[in-house]
């Protein structure tokens, strides 16, 4: 937000220029007068100055694009020139707390003025008799007059470029970590909640995951002794979702695709998610999916074994880049356990109920081998 103090490329900002404006008339005052000093005049008991309805406190802080409310045309009963029958035999106290009643039906019909704002700061310190309490009054009065002066210098000046303020999406980025399917683990004649040779999901801990059975340690391990999945010969079919959503070899069989359980972040807690996270400066997409897949669940995926599967783009900001990985080096684990409950192995044509929605959206639109999505935009958008 631009506020009306603001200096902009090194040159003063408008309150600097209006501010010293002011300091040049109050020296203009003293040349011609010399340094003046009155009783004040003020205090609650004291006759008031024939005024009108103006705008409570509230309004009157808030106000930046009023209209004046001034010229010789002014209708009587608003702003200085109105309500002068009714101060007759009011005094200050009174005439402050009728503006700040009347000024609340000012505001509803639509009819601020700078006029309103004004007078109501005038009357308000008018109503004061203690020193510290008026200064602070005055204070009021002047800055509202330096406002308006700068709402008046606003009309003269072009209106800002609206390419000004380009519009720039935030980015996420999304690792799919895909492992052929094990056969389901159910808990119930109706339970399909549960993760596929999991018990529940993974264990955090540098040293790899623990379940119950043999599927939960990954089969395979790469030169350097970490588990791969579909190096060469595995047939593959690079490149393709279809491909990379099925396991090579003898049945072709889905595959599972690794989750975690969200907690303590505020978003999405309790519900499953993919390894994901925002784009960061100087950093390519391809390199967030390695970060973000070692920092969650400490595994090393190699940048040419990411195939990139689906763009979705929710509204109103946000743009979700997809990337599957059928190898890399390392055991899974939960290696962010303040951000994840636990980890888990999902089938892609059995996701679980309880998921964060987009990604739950990608991963239908990335089995069927759509490329492109919006999500939760309002039709026409």
């Amino acid at each position: 937000m631009t506020h009306d103090g603001e200096a902009s490329c090194g040159a003063p900002g408008p309150l600097a220029r209006v501010l010293a404006e002011v300091a040049a008339e109050r020296a203009a005052q003293d040349a011609m007068w010399g340094v003046q000093d009155f009783p004040d005049g003020t205090g609650p008991t004291t006759p008031a100055v024939p005024g009108a309805p103006t705008t409570s406190e509230g309004a009157g802080r808030g106000a930046t694009d009023a209209g004046d409310g001034t010229g010789v045309a002014g209708r009587a009963g608003v702003g200085f020139g109105g309500g002068l029958a009714r101060g007759v035999g009011e005094d200050a106290g009174e005439a402050a707390e009728r503006a700040k009643r009347e000024v609340t039906e000012a505001a509803a019909r639509g009819a601020l003025t700078w006029r309103h704002v004004l007078h109501e700061e005038v009357l308000e310190a008018f109503a004061e008799d203690e020193p510290a309490a008026l200064r602070a009054e005055l204070i009021q009065v002047a800055a509202v007059a330096v406002k308006w002066v700068q709402a008046l210098d606003r009309r003269r000046e072009p209106p800002p470029r609206r390419d000004a303020q380009r519009f720039r999406a935030i980015v996420d980025v999304h690792v799919l970590l895909l492992r052929p399917a094990a056969p389901p683990v159910r808990t119930g004649p109706d339970d399909e909640s549960t993760p596929n040779g999991l018990g529940g999901g993974l264990t955090p801990g540098p040293e790899g995951f623990a379940g119950s059975g043999p599927s939960d340690r990954l089969a395979r391990r790469g030169p350097e002794g970490g588990p791969m999945w579909n190096g060469p010969g595995d047939g593959v079919a690079r490149g393709l979702p279809g491909g990379v959503l099925r396991a090579g070899g003898t049945g072709a069989r889905v595959r599972e695709v690794l989750m975690g359980r969200r907690r303590g972040t505020g978003y999405g807690d309790g519900l499953w998610h993919l390894p994901s996270g925002h784009l960061e400066a100087g950093e390519s997409v391809v390199r967030a999916a390695v970060r973000e897949a070692r920092e969650e669940v400490g595994v090393v995926v190699d940048p040419d074994d990411l195939t990139f599967v689906h763009v979705m783009h929710r509204a109103p900001d946000r743009v979700g880049l997809f990337f599957a990985a059928n190898r890399w080096a390392g055991e899974p684990y939960n290696a962010e356990p303040h951000k994840c409950s636990e980890l888990g192995w999902w089938p892609l044509d059995r996701l679980p109920a309880d998921m964060v929605g987009y990604p739950a959206a990608a991963l239908a639109r990335i089995r069927d081998g759509v490329p492109f999505a919006h999500h939760e935009w309002l039709p026409g958008h």
